[in-house]
C-alpha cells in the first residue's frame, strides 16, 4: 500500500493496485505527558463532551474501564487495549464521576474521579 495524501479533516487516502482506493479517518492520540510511569486519569479534567482515559503503561494490555456516577450507579463500560481511550460523554449529566480500570492480564486495578461540565 502507498499513502497518497492526508487531508485537513484527518482523513487519509490509501491506494493499492490489487484492492483499490481507501479513505480512512485517523484520530491522533492525545498529547499527554504523565509525570511517572503508571500514571492514569481522565484528560482534560474537568471535561465537557469528550475526553481521554490514559494509563502510562510499558506494554499495552486489554482492560475494562467502568464509569460510575457519584452515587455508585454503573453508567458505562468501555473496553480498551492502548494507553489511551477516547471517551464520548455527551449523554452524561453534569456532575462528579468515578472510573475504575481493571486488567486481568497484569491484575491491575486503578480508580479515580473526574468532573463532567
Amino acid at each position: 500500500m502507498c499513502i497518497r495524501d492526508r487531508f485537513p479533516s484527518d482523513r487519509i487516502l490509501i491506494s493499492d493496485r490489487k484492492n483499490g482506493l481507501f479513505l480512512l479517518r485517523h484520530t491522533p492520540p492525545p498529547i499527554i505527558n504523565p509525570a511517572n510511569e503508571g500514571d492514569h486519569g481522565i484528560f482534560p479534567n474537568p471535561l465537557v463532551n469528550e475526553g481521554y482515559f490514559y494509563y502510562d503503561q510499558p506494554v499495552n494490555f486489554s482492560y475494562t474501564l467502568t464509569i460510575y456516577n457519584e452515587l455508585g450507579k454503573l453508567i458505562e463500560t468501555y473496553n480498551g487495549h492502548e494507553d489511551f481511550l477516547k471517551l464520548t460523554l455527551t449523554n452524561y449529566a453534569q456532575g462528579n464521576y468515578i472510573y475504575r480500570f481493571y486488567s486481568e492480564e497484569n491484575e491491575k486495578t486503578l480508580s479515580g474521579k473526574f468532573i463532567k461540565l
